[in-house]
C-alpha cells in the first residue's frame, strides 16, 4: 500500500490533469478515507461525481463515499 503522501501526490496530480478514470479514481479515494485524507478523498470524489457512470450501483457507491468524506472532514 502507498504510503500518505504518495496518495496525496497521486490525488492532487490526478486532480491537476483532470484524469476522471472511476476505476482509478475510486480506489484512491477509498485508500484517501483509510488515511483519514477526508477533504483530498472529497475532491476525488466530487470529480467523479462530475462523470456520468453509467451502473447505478456505482454512482451509489460514489455518492455514500463522498457523504463519508464530508461527514468525517473536520
Amino acid at each position: 500500500m502507498a504510503t500518505n503522501a504518495e496518495l496525496i501526490m497521486q490525488a492532487m496530480s490526478m486532480l491537476e490533469q483532470g484524469r476522471s478514470d472511476f476505476d482509478t479514481l475510486l480506489p484512491l479515494a477509498e485508500a484517501l478515507i483509510s488515511q483519514n485524507e477526508f477533504a483530498l478523498a472529497r475532491r476525488v470524489l466530487e470529480r467523479l461525481a462530475e462523470q456520468s457512470i453509467a451502473k447505478p450501483e456505482e454512482r451509489l457507491r460514489v455518492v455514500r463515499k463522498r457523504a463519508l468524506a464530508t461527514y468525517k472532514d473536520p
